[in-house]
């Protein structure tokens, strides 16, 4: 495969900030960047943990998807259910249940095999690029990752945990976590809180200061990324009427996994963003992910973000 998407597949229940509750929708941040994935390339795996009601719960988006369940590290319990509840302010908070908590086991018990799975599919010599969500704090699976970049080649996106975006965690987090990636994606409001900051442009001058490529997302503005110097930014992408936007849930991972997606590709700063934004513009048209990936949508996709970034190049002069 040439990319991997490392991470959770569950269900998630929502309350929205308008009133509005829905149950038993796909979610978790590996699936939703698997999916950022897919918005650009059939050559994908998702690689991550999954409960024992894989197939009934998602046999039919598995096979629509033409998905390999070759990734699937099975917990011996349903899959988790994540209850997240939006605040007025955009904030949100979430509760997990059934999985591997329930029985009282380490969320991270399948560390040691999804590393063997991901060395055997590196060890194939054709992996561009690969999407993570580890913790600042682990300093094994980050040193892991290290060498398995070196020794293969692949190009390592880390998204930060919204938890770990605190100030006290930025010393470590630039001095020995970012050298272990070679690109990393926070939003604006974990900016604020890491950098102890309380403006866009403050954010991104930390992120200058930083001196690592990151994809930085800003929300309903849009998104920019960063990189050697240079700021690159894009508006967020409506491929439909605002109003028609469903549910803003697992944006940020798909735009990411698409911003990997572009940086591996070779596409420049500007084209990055905007291929981020259109899957982020595709993922908010409905309750959950996409719900089918073709080439006819991928190459429509590819040609609207290409598209933005030829204007914006052009209106920039």
């Amino acid at each position: 495969m040439e990319y991997i998407a490392l991470g959770s597949w569950f269900l998630n229940d929502i309350a929205f900030a308008d009133g509005r509750k829905m149950e038993d929708l796909m979610g978790g941040c590996g699936l939703f960047a698997y999916c950022g994935l897919l918005q650009y390339t059939s050559d994908a795996l998702f690689l991550g943990a999954v409960g024992t009601d894989m197939e009934e719960k998602f046999g039919a988006f598995i096979d629509r998807n033409h998905i390999s369940r070759k990734g699937f590290l099975t917990y011996p319990n349903r899959t988790t259910v994540a209850r997240l509840r939006y605040e007025p302010d955009g904030q949100w908070n979430e509760e997990f249940f059934y999985g591997p908590r329930e029985l009282g086991i380490d969320v991270n018990f399948h560390v040691p095999e999804m590393y063997e799975k991901v060395e055997q599919v590196l060890s194939q010599g054709r992996t561009k690029g690969l999407y993570t969500v580890d913790k600042v704090a682990d300093r094994d699976s980050q040193r892991r990752m290290d060498r398995l970049r070196e020794k293969y080649g692949v190009k390592l996106m880390w998204e930060l945990f919204t938890a770990d975006c605190r100030p006290e965690n930025l010393k470590t987090l630039v001095e020995e976590a970012l050298p272990c990636y070679d690109i990393y994606s926070l939003n604006r409001t974990e900016s604020y809180t890491l950098f102890s900051v309380s403006t866009e442009e403050e954010a991104i001058q930390r992120i200058l200061e930083i001196g690592r490529p990151c994809f930085f997302r800003a929300g309903s503005k849009g998104s920019y990324m960063i990189r050697d110097g240079h700021v690159a930014f894009m508006p967020t992408v409506n491929l439909v009427p605002r109003e028609q936007e469903i549910d803003p849930t697992g944006c940020g991972n798909c735009s990411t996994a698409a911003a990997l997606w572009a940086f591996c590709e070779g596409y420049d700063d500007l084209e990055i963003a905007a291929l981020a934004n259109v899957a982020a513009a595709y993922n908010v048209q409905q309750y959950g992910p996409w719900p089918t990936f073709t080439p006819e949508l991928r190459a429509q996709a590819l040609a609207k973000g290409l598209a933005l970034a030829g204007e914006a190049r052009r209106a920039e002069g």
